[in-house]
């Protein structure tokens, strides 16, 4: 959509500003400007926070174990294949999990909780439960996904109604109404710390102190930066919480499907082909270097605002382009496919790239600091 699309040129712009890479008399005035609403903005956060910590707000318990996934920034940091992660060692385990997310842009009521998937089948379509939520659904069609704004409701339905033994909460670390026996943070190595100031002179949700909350962090992709880069962010860790523990993870290029959700083998032949890439992520030159790395040569790729809505002149604009370049396929995440599924069949094909977490350090050491919080 046109307004989405300017819209992503004015989130690339206020990028620059935050970074520093954006200069000038106005960039510091923004900058300056920016500063006074991360005062006001991380008071908001240091009170309600303080609130929970001290019983002000009511922390809800549920009957059985909570695994929060969430991150101290703004951002795709990589949240999906961690659930999906934890979802099949859960299976491994013979334990029945179910996953609750708030459904970001579902147009759907979210005031209310709805089960938008379980091993019957799908109960909303892409537009009603939102993107996130859909992409989870398809990748663990055996797995209950519950969406809404109250984690809290949304929790007690996935408990009485799907028959979950352990709930996951996608993107909880902030949900703090919830309780949690496992609170996962992830930081993403290439951005890991948004630009050290809260929102929105940068892309921290709150006081990166606050980190201490956590029972462990995964750094994701840790194979995209260099050893002097991950020592700086786990010396950063261990500052805050000395006793933290770390792990070190990748995301790995693992599946190909079409936009009809067919598989495609995944080999050398296919991994080679001239790829254009594009997709609407909150990071998405992660994605960008992901496929990079799995093989594809590529010739051209496109951003678009995270979360976007495609419609037919994008495919036609993509096609163009992939046209032009001499590309043999355009490859997307999972969750654009999700969105892109009604458009039927193209002149070049669109393939979806699967990835999955891989633990670079300490697989069994991860597994058991998170058994320890609550006796499986």
């Amino acid at each position: 959509m046109a307004s989405d699309r300017k819209g992503q040129g004015i989130h690339n712009q206020y990028l620059k500003i935050i970074s520093g890479s954006s200069k000038g008399v106005a960039a510091n005035i923004g900058r300056s400007l920016l500063c006074f609403f991360e005062f006001l903005y991380k008071g908001v956060t240091e009170i309600r926070n303080w609130l929970f910590e001290k019983g002000y707000l009511k922390i809800e318990k549920l009957p059985i174990p909570v695994i929060s996934v969430g991150n101290l920034t703004a951002g795709g940091t990589g949240k999906t294949p961690v659930v999906f992660y934890l979802v099949q060692w859960l299976v491994a385990l013979s334990k029945k999990s179910a996953i609750v997310t708030r459904g970001y842009k579902a147009e759907i009521d979210l005031s209310k909780s709805h089960l938008v998937s379980d091993s019957q089948g799908f109960l909303l379509n892409e537009k009603e439960a939102g993107d996130e939520a859909t992409q989870l659904a398809k990748s663990l069609p055996d797995t209950p996904v519950w969406i809404g704004a109250n984690r809290v409701q949304s929790g007690w339905r996935a408990y009485q109604e799907s028959g979950a033994e352990i709930l996951l909460l996608d993107d909880g670390f902030q949900h703090r109404r919830l309780a949690r026996d496992v609170d996962i943070i992830l930081i993403d190595a290439l951005r890991p710390w948004g630009y050290d100031h809260v929102l929105p002179r940068g892309l921290l949700r709150e006081d990166k102190k606050n980190l201490k909350r956590a029972d462990l962090v995964l750094i994701t992709r840790s194979d995209l930066v260099d050893e002097e880069a991950l020592t700086s962010i786990e010396k950063e860790i261990k500052k805050i919480s000395p006793e933290m523990p770390i792990f070190q993870t990748t995301h790995e290029a693992k599946t190909l499907r079409n936009l009809q959700g067919n598989p495609i083998e995944f080999a050398p032949s296919n991994l080679i082909k001239k790829a254009y890439l594009f997709c609407g992520l909150g990071n998405p030159q992660g994605f960008f270097e992901t496929a990079r790395q799995a093989g594809f040569s590529v010739v051209g790729k496109k951003e678009f605002p995270d979360h976007y809505s495609y419609d037919p002149t994008d495919l036609i604009f993509l096609q163009k382009e992939a046209k032009e370049l001499g590309a043999e396929v355009l490859v997307t995440t999972e969750k654009d496919g999700v969105k892109l599924e009604s458009f039927g069949v193209t002149e070049i094909p669109i393939w979806q790239l699967g990835i999955e977490l891989s633990v670079k350090n300490g697989e069994d050491e991860l597994k058991n600091v998170i058994m320890s919080k609550y006796n499986f």
